[in-house]
């Protein structure tokens, strides 16, 4: 520090720097030096032989380090803002992050010779909007409101659930690339992993659908009516989107007509690589087909299989029963997350 304070004192008693700065006020000067000479020793650096230009040039730069870190230190942070899908955080306003943040913080290196600087963008700003984008990612997935809590991490796996968890986790880490048909009776929190492996991918920032499957199909018997072309639209994102999650397959109305826009999707899907989660309350293969109906049905869950594996799912009914309770067989019947399940 002694050093480079000298160093930098010497420079400015120059006559030929002097002269070139001498309507600058000595007091402005010398803050501009301490605080440069501050940012220069919390991070080791030693500046040599250093021409007169240089000097001013590099006590300029860690001036605006320096009083970019002041205005850090004293930010507020991000603010949190609920949403429909959850709490989601904003950055703070200029004037709350010191009158003139911009969301943009000065870089410096040294590499013994030359200083460099470059701006980079804020972490909090970074941060705020990674949260808009998924925001933006989860209206666009058109999850349910109210399953905020559906997530892998708080899913509490008891016996007959721990092989769907272990294979929802695999799944969305990219451990697995075949899709997963959840299969069980009402209640043992199929849909809450087929939602937490879409939240999971959502927030790296992949593409993905969530639909109840005879919701869809009523809203595509409405749009049909219309003459926009909305019909052909919901079927091609249905096609097309990376990550596809069908929840309740096999609880919609059993006609030609469902199982017709049924196939079409899931056949699109096989052929173009896309993947594949669903949910269902048939125990086994066979009865989902025959639920869906004859060939038809048992060409949508051969095509079905050959995207998924069938994950077989086995656990009480967790809705309205007492968190916490244990049952009498060392499992406690509470919700797999702390609220609705599958």
């Amino acid at each position: 520090m002694a050093q480079v304070l000298q160093e930098l004192r010497d420079k400015w008693a120059t006559d030929a720097f002097a002269e070139a700065h001498r309507n600058a006020p000595a007091s402005t000067d010398l803050m501009m030096e301490l605080s440069a000479l501050t940012a220069a020793s919390k991070r080791g650096w030693t500046f040599q032989n250093l021409r007169e230009t240089q000097v001013h040039f590099y006590a300029r730069i860690l001036e605006r380090l320096e009083e970019s870190e002041k205005k850090c230190r004293a930010c507020p942070g991000l603010a949190p803002r609920p949403s429909r899908n959850g709490t989601w955080y904003v950055p703070p306003s200029a004037e709350e992050a010191g009158g003139r943040c911009d969301g943009e913080r000065p870089e410096v290196s040294y590499d013994g010779q030359t200083l460099l600087e470059k701006g980079r963008p804020c972490e909090l700003r970074e941060a705020a909007d990674a949260e808009a984008a998924y925001a933006e990612l989860l209206r666009g997935a058109s999850i349910p409101g109210g399953t905020d809590h559906m997530t892998l991490a708080n899913f509490k796996a008891a016996r007959g659930t721990k092989a769907a968890h272990q294979a929802a986790c695999d799944f969305a880490e990219g451990r697995s690339e075949r899709g997963i048909i959840f299969a069980g009776p009402t209640g043992c929190g199929k849909t809450h992993l087929a939602i937490g492996i879409l939240r999971h991918r959502l927030m790296r920032r992949q593409l993905g659908v969530f639909r109840t499957v005879p919701e869809l199909l009523d809203t595509l018997r409405a749009a049909q009516r219309s003459d926009d072309n909305r019909a052909d639209k919901i079927m091609e994102l249905l096609k097309t989107t990376p990550l596809l999650c069908f929840d309740d397959f096999g609880t919609e109305k059993g006609t030609d007509w469902a199982a017709e826009r049924l196939f079409i999707i899931i056949n699109a899907r096989e052929l173009n690589g896309g993947s594949l989660l669903a949910t269902t309350n048939f125990p086994k293969p066979k009865d989902l087909a025959e639920r869906l109906g004859g060939i038809s049905g048992e060409r949508i869950v051969s095509r079905m299989r050959g995207l998924c594996s069938w994950v077989q799912m086995d656990a009480p009914d967790y809705r309205g029963r007492p968190v916490g309770k244990d049952d009498g067989k060392g499992q406690d019947p509470g919700h797999p997350g702390g609220g609705l399940p599958a």
